[in-house]
């Protein structure tokens, strides 16, 4: 996998990308010289230094002017996943802590379902149904994407011995060590080359569906408890998933 393709699956900005790409590509540089290689405007160069200074990925050279570098790029990329999973780690822990008021009896007009935009809201409520999961989860993933809270809430589900059924539209180098840890623990994931959209269902009694509306950034997630919706989208799995074409571990060759 080439650099790009990894920090796509990141939670970089694209000024954040710039400069990581290019000082992975030289020993050392000023801000001037950043600034005049990459399209990050001048005005934003320091902050967004800071920031990768922050996230451990460059260091800064004690010159006159100060030179920013990026010795190792794998380490860099290492040190800061284990600084996002030690933050998730803490948050984590501290749901023990939540206070929550007595639970209500809903109003029977009140709406079943939830809207989210984003695709950083669609990770995070995909996370929480994956954290809550107590026996099953049936998925619809049509990129199968991979990131930190993604990757994390899956793996603790399958450890959990959450039986996981997967269709993907295609594997890529992008998704195969994730396809392969579902695999070896116990899951199960089918491929079907046609549009499909996003789909997880968490035991038979709550549901996340969607789509992208332009680009990777936009899209529209309903969450809900509908047993009508639940119904129909669980037979839409379970038709695709009929279709689908299962995908084993000597196909993955990782």
């Amino acid at each position: 996998m080439i650099l790009l393709q990894f920090l796509d699956q990141l939670k970089f900005n694209k000024y954040e990308k710039d400069i990581i790409l290019f000082l992975s590509s030289v020993n050392s540089a000023t801000a001037n010289q950043i600034y005049k290689n990459t399209k990050v405007p001048q005005g934003r160069i320091y902050s967004v230094l800071n920031q990768l200074k922050n996230d451990q990925i460059i260091e800064i050279m004690p010159t006159s002017p100060k030179k920013y570098k990026i010795s190792d790029i794998k380490i860099a990329l290492k040190n800061y996943l284990h600084k996002k999973r030690e933050e998730i780690d803490e948050k984590i822990n501290k749901t023990k802590e939540i206070q929550t008021k007595p639970k209500e009896i809903l109003d029977e007009k009140e709406t079943s379902v939830r809207i989210f935009l984003g695709r950083k809201e669609h990770i995070e409520v995909a996370a929480f149904l994956r954290e809550s999961a107590k026996r099953e989860l049936l998925q619809i993933a049509p990129a199968f994407g991979s990131t930190t809270i993604s990757d994390l809430s899956h793996q603790r589900a399958l450890h959990r011995g959450i039986k996981e059924k997967i269709i993907v539209k295609r594997i890529t180098p992008a998704n195969k060590k994730k396809i392969k840890l579902c695999l070896e623990n116990g899951g199960e994931v089918r491929k079907i080359n046609t549009d499909i959209l996003a789909l997880l269902i968490k035991d038979s009694s709550e549901f996340l569906v969607g789509v992208n509306e332009r680009g990777e950034e936009e899209r529209t997630m309903v969450l809900g408890k509908n047993k009508a919706l639940l119904v129909a989208l669980t037979k839409v799995f379970w038709d695709l998933w009929k279709k689908a074409k299962p995908i084993t571990l000597k196909q993955l060759k990782i």
